[in-house]
C-alpha cells in the first residue's frame, strides 16, 4: 500500500503526486513493445499553478507534461534503474522500447 505521503485527493477525486513518487503511465498500443502496457517512471516535477507533471524513465524525461488523471501509482517502491534518469529528453515512444529491452 502507497504512504500517504506519496499522494493525496483534492476534492475534485484527482490524484495529486509529489517529487520523487513512483508512477507509471499508459503506452499507446501502437507504441506498446512486447506487449507492456505501461511504463514505469517517477515524477521529476509539479507545476503547481497548472498541476501538470513532468515524468522521468529510465531512458530519460519524457518530452511533455501529464495531468494527474494521464498516471496512476506504481504500486512498489523498488525500482533501482530510476534511481539515476538520464538528463536526455525523449519521447514516450522511445522510453516505451527502452523499457522493453531492460530486464524488469
Amino acid at each position: 500500500m502507497p504512504k500517504k505521503s506519496k499522494k493525496r485527493e483534492n476534492k475534485s477525486k484527482q490524484l495529486i503526486y509529489e517529487i520523487g513518487a513512483k508512477v507509471k503511465i499508459l503506452i499507446p498500443r501502437v507504441d506498446r513493445k512486447n506487449h507492456q502496457k505501461f511504463l514505469p517512471c517517477i515524477i521529476l516535477d509539479v507545476n503547481e499553478e497548472s498541476g501538470m507533471i513532468t515524468l522521468g524513465s529510465a531512458a530519460g524525461t519524457l518530452d511533455r507534461v501529464y495531468n494527474s488523471n494521464e498516471i496512476k501509482p506504481l504500486g512498489a517502491d523498488d525500482w533501482p534503474e530510476m534511481n539515476h534518469i538520464p538528463r536526455q529528453t525523449i519521447s514516450l515512444q522511445m522510453a516505451a522500447g527502452f523499457h522493453s529491452q531492460s530486464p524488469n
